[in-house]
């Protein structure tokens, strides 16, 4: 799901969520292993080791966590990061691996690199189309209405309803969890809120400061010729 840092364009969003553009960032992966950081509001730290299963999997390897941070503080925000190591099948008893016997069995990979790279392009296409249409009902609604930057932003959220729940779906897919899905986008719409209220307050600012337009002076009609009296 790294491709959901097409968020970041679109939605300029604040945060390391919205940085991402998801619930989490794939740091680094190898052969040896490697790091995942999210946001344990948004996903869930099981979820994530699903994610690091998938990767050691690639090369027929176990999955072994080797260490937890918990509240990374980072400009964006507070994060937690898992890193593991990826080991043959007999390598991971001196470690704390998360992977007995029946966990070996429910965390395998869900779907073929084929299947998640059809995944992320859904991802971008949602993502962009419902950027477009929050983007074009702000930026429409401001200049047309009186009503307060946030009750424009709130009425663009609810045109763009259909394209919200298209990405929701997409999200959902992705997890394999609904309700990890709508968490995403709630997250999205919360720390864009400020952005799109901007934008408001920017394409008044604008409108403002267009010359008015004139109006176009009509000449006086002629006064029609007097008849000849026969």
């Amino acid at each position: 799901m790294r491709s959901l840092s097409l968020f970041l364009v679109p939605f300029s969003l604040a945060g390391c969520v919205a940085a991402w553009g998801g619930a989490y960032h794939i740091e680094s992966e190898d052969s040896s292993g490697g790091a995942i950081r999210f946001d344990h509001v948004v996903i869930s730290e099981r979820a994530i080791l699903i994610h690091a299963n998938e990767i050691c999997s690639k090369y027929q390897k176990t999955t072994v966590v080797e260490n937890r941070k918990f509240g990374v503080v980072l400009p964006g925000g507070s994060i937690d990061e898992i890193s593991f190591s990826c080991r043959t099948s007999n390598a991971g008893a001196d470690g704390p691996s998360f992977q007995g016997a029946a966990t070996q069995r429910e965390l395998k990979p869900k779907r073929p690199a084929e299947d998640q790279a059809g995944l992320r392009r859904e991802e971008e296409a949602a993502t962009i189309a419902w950027h477009d249409c929050l983007a074009a009902n702000v930026t429409g609604l401001a200049v047309v209405s009186n009503e307060s930057a946030e009750i424009i932003v709130r009425a663009a959220y609810a045109a763009c309803s259909r394209q919200r729940e298209v990405a929701r779906e997409v999200f959902s897919k992705e997890l394999s969890d609904q309700e990890a899905g709508e968490r995403i986008v709630r997250k999205i719409e919360a720390v864009n809120m400020d952005q799109f209220m901007l934008t408001v307050i920017r394409a008044r600012a604008a409108k403002r400061a267009l010359p008015p337009a004139r109006t176009p002076s009509i000449p006086p009609a002629r006064p029609a010729p007097e008849e000849r009296a026969i």
